[in-house]
């Protein structure tokens, strides 16, 4: 597990913060702070303030670990054709085609999915032309080569 520990700093009498990383527990911990600080705001606006103290307007702690968690993927069998869970009309190449929908949650590591076929996902979908071939890769990316 990584232990992350931020801090939301800004000059005295600015509004906005700037996110900089606590890097250390040590008793230093306040100029390394400040340093860290001072150097991302030279970063973003070019400039820093050496008589305005630096205030800390928020402090957060994250704890980073894996949870073995896939994305909603069930198997790791590649190479097997998961099953459309319905067909929808699609207008291309001139006209209305049925094609089969394939959720995009349900298709395993390393199957492929030739078109003309839908992929559909919560919030976005990939319309397969005949020539295109859609992939899942080892870190749940689909991949879709698209032939001429």
């Amino acid at each position: 597990m990584k232990v992350v520990r931020l801090a939301d700093c800004r000059y005295a009498g600015q509004p906005d913060v700037i996110t900089v990383e606590v890097q250390d527990e040590a008793p230093g911990i306040r100029a390394t702070l400040v340093q860290a600080f001072e150097r991302a705001h030279q970063r973003q606006w070019n400039f820093v303030s050496k008589d305005k103290p630096v205030v800390v307007a928020n402090v957060r702690l994250q704890l980073v670990t894996s949870t073995g968690w896939r994305g909603g993927v069930a198997s790791r069998d590649g190479g097997i054709l998961p099953k459309a869970v319905r067909t929808r009309k699609v207008y291309f190449d001139g006209g209305m085609r049925t094609l089969p929908v394939f959720a995009r949650m349900e298709i395993p590591v390393g199957a492929t999915i030739e078109g003309p076929a839908v992929i559909e996902e919560h919030s976005s979908c990939a319309v397969l032309k005949a020539s295109h071939v859609a992939r899942v890769d080892p870190d749940l990316n689909l991949v879709i080569e698209l032939a001429a």
